[in-house]
Formats: C-alpha cells, structure tokens, sequence
C-alpha cells in the first residue's frame, strides 16, 4: 500500500525549518506532493519561491511539485492569510481551503498533509487547528510537526526576513539551505532585500 502526503508551503523565503519539515514527510511516505503558494503577495515572488524550494528539495527524490493556484490559500479560498481578519472569519477562511485541499486530496490519493508546529502566527495557527479538526473527516491524517529550532528559537521565514531587515546578513547560513543562502547573497535578491528592509513589518501575523 503506497501513501501519499502532501505539504503546502509559502516559502518566503525557503529555510531550514522548511526543509526539515519536507524531509520527515519525504522519510515517512513513498510520495510527497509539494505544493508552493502561487498568490503573488508575499515579499519573495511566487516564480522564486517555487525555485528555491526546487532547488533545496532536489536531493529528494519523491517529490511532485504543484502550485496551488486560486484553489488553496489563495485569495479565493483563504483572504485571511493575506490580511488582518477577526477570529471567526479566519476560521471560516480556513474551513473553506480545508474542503478545497480534501477534494484535491482525494483526486491525488494523498491521506496525509504535514504541517509545521506554530506559535508565532495567529492566522497560521488557527489553521493548524481546523486541519486538526477537519482533515480526520475526510480520512485524511493530519501530522502536526515539532518546528526546527536555532538557538532555542524556531527557525521560520520570519526569522529571516527580521534577518534581513535588520542587517544581519552573518545570521542567514544558519537559517537557510546554501541554495537560498546563494539567492539572498546575489545581485539577483537585491531589490527584495531593498523592500525587506524597509518595510514596517516583515511578520506574518
């Protein structure tokens, strides 16, 4: 019996803390869909994140790579990650996306998804709660993984945008797979750093 999982990742950017989250997912089933968020909102753009977590990922070898598309944590189907909302809309944001995810689940055969433990975003972390809740009803596990740590902290996307926006470049290659380390060090980042650096909040709520 072959099990398939799935991850939906932001990636913005691609850290340790991803990796080791795809990893354990890689480890534990015989396929792993990847999905990267295609709503183009975030700092890092969608056609950069979805290469460097190609490029970090690509020693794995049962990987299928997708974008979401308008059908998961899009604007569509989930505003709420997007934007600041109330409890009770993030909620109903959530349960929508989580119907959506279920069907497509069902399509690829995947009775897994994997997520990251969160304690640093709200939004993120109500997420975590409905999928704790919903997913088992549609026959679909629901792994809830311990995150990565540096120094006692986790490692998140976050971290490293704080990173960057403080200046603390020196901080990256603990954070960061050497393929993402290559990118943020590059003329190519330059102008994503730029906006980094001078945005008022770089955490995702």
């Amino acid at each position: 019996h072959r099990t398939a999982a799935a991850i939906i990742l932001n990636a913005n950017p691609f850290t340790y803390g991803h990796l080791y989250l795809v990893e354990q997912a890689a480890a534990e089933n015989d396929l792993l869909h990847l999905f990267v968020v295609s709503e183009d909102v975030s700092f890092f753009p969608y056609d950069i994140r979805d290469r460097l977590v190609r490029e970090g990922t690509a020693h794995l070898k049962n990987i299928v790579h997708h974008a979401t598309g308008p059908y998961m944590i899009s604007q569509a189907t989930f505003p709420s990650y997007f934007q600041k909302d109330e409890d009770a809309a993030i909620r109903s944001h959530a349960q929508l996306d989580i119907a959506v995810f279920s069907r497509i689940a069902q399509a690829l055969s995947i009775t897994r998804r994997y997520v990251g433990e969160e304690q640093a975003s709200r939004v993120t972390r109500l997420y975590n709660e409905i999928m704790l809740h919903d997913l088992p009803l549609a026959g679909i596990e629901c792994r809830v993984i311990p995150r990565k740590e540096r120094e006692g902290a986790p490692i998140s996307a976050s971290t490293v945008r704080r990173a960057i926006q403080s200046g603390s470049m020196d901080a990256l290659p603990a954070l960061v797979p050497p393929t993402t380390l290559a990118f943020l060090q590059s003329e190519e980042s330059a102008a994503i750093r730029k906006k980094i650096a001078e945005a008022a909040d770089v955490v995702h709520y």
